[in-house]
């Protein structure tokens, strides 16, 4: 038989360190690291965009207005100048947005193959590939703003609140 009572005893129990003050430097050593640690800034969040008062209105095509004539109650003269500005506007984007849709099939064929060829591309490469698709989305972007802010400027401001209001 085997005699335990003579065997040496562990470490801890040879320099009083037993399991409660192992405990208590391990809280020790928590407390301190939370105490010390860096803090960072917050950032607050930049609040919702339209929450702001006065925050400009989305574009639209000048089309919007003449579907709610009849709300804005438009004027003949009002209407006219507005459809005039929507046929100016659909002159002007529809090569752009035959080019759109185009490139825009072009890029998802893109990322069709690269899925059957065993996963996506680099970043990079994707991203050399949406340029054009990016470009001309900006510059359809811009054509409709600016048609809309003319056909904002044919209402009167009684209507440009009221659809501000509507928007909201």
């Amino acid at each position: 038989m085997k005699d335990y009572h003579n065997r040496p005893k562990p470490f801890w129990l040879r320099t009083g360190i037993g399991p409660g003050t192992v405990a208590m430097l391990m809280l020790l050593a928590f407390v301190l690291w939370q105490r010390w640690q860096p803090t960072r800034p917050v950032t607050p969040l930049p609040p919702p965009v339209g929450a702001q008062h006065g925050a400009p209105l989305p574009a639209r095509e000048p089309q919007w207005l003449l579907e709610r004539a009849e709300e804005l109650e438009l004027n003949e003269e009002q209407r006219g100048k507005i459809a005039a500005l929507q046929r100016e506007y659909e002159r002007r984007t529809a090569t752009l947005r035959r080019k759109l849709d185009e490139v825009s099939q072009a890029f998802q064929r893109f990322m069709e193959e690269a899925q059957r060829k065993g996963g996506l591309k680099t970043v990079g490469e994707i991203q050399e590939q949406g340029k054009e698709l990016s470009r001309l989305s900006r510059l359809v972007a811009q054509e409709r703003k600016d048609a809309w802010e003319q056909a904002l400027a044919v209402l009167t401001e009684k209507q440009r609140q009221q659809i501000t209001k509507s928007d909201e």
